[in-house]
């Protein structure tokens, strides 16, 4: 006697029942750690006085996101750190790193090109002319957690972390969650500066 449609599916119930349950588990661990790390980080205020002051790069960082940082430099620091990714577009590189009255501007292009590659070129400046305080402006909001992990590997000064508000299409959006999620889980199982 063969068995009926009735009682087959009711053996394939528990392994779909147990699938909804991980699916189920795996989304609401990500939305906890996506609140935690991605949707509300911890970012300071600027201090009303810094040894430096450091812009990172990134894709979404934009001409108005260091002017903005440059603006903050004028009345925090006499020291101003920009990243500089656009080194395929010369004019652009040179109008963001322009020098600055009464500010030390320092034009880094870090080797590995990555936030871990800036913490290590940030906290070697930082050796270099003795900051003990820094403020670093990440690439959005959803950078500030992992730059706080990485650059708090190797700067062992007072750190400071924030951002400037930027706009992002829904597309660059979930982009920047996917990616800033697998690099979170980078840094938490990686070791050392």
């Amino acid at each position: 006697m063969r068995p009926s449609h009735r009682s087959h599916t009711r053996r394939h119930h528990p392994v779909r029942r147990a699938i909804a349950v991980i699916a189920a588990i795996v989304i609401v661990a990500w939305c906890i750690f996506a609140a935690r790390f991605l949707w509300f980080p911890h970012v300071d205020k600027q201090p009303a006085h810094v040894d430096a002051i450091v812009q990172l790069g990134g894709p979404h960082g934009g001409v108005d996101t260091y002017e903005a940082t440059r603006n903050l430099a004028r009345n925090h620091t006499t020291n101003l750190v920009i990243s500089d990714p656009y080194t395929e577009k010369p004019d652009l590189g040179a109008r963001i790193c322009a020098p600055e009255p009464d500010v030390a501007v320092y034009c880094i292009h870090p080797d590995p090109s990555t936030t871990r590659g800036e913490a290590q070129a940030i906290e070697q400046l930082a050796e270099e002319h003795g900051w003990s305080h820094i403020m670093v402006y990440a690439t959005g909001k959803y950078h500030v957690a992992r730059a706080r992990m990485i650059i708090g590997r190797c700067y062992s000064g007072d750190l400071d972390v924030g951002y400037h508000e930027t706009s992002l299409s829904w597309k660059d959006t979930i982009w920047e969650w996917a990616y800033q999620t697998g690099g979170v889980a980078k840094v938490l199982v990686q070791r050392g500066c």
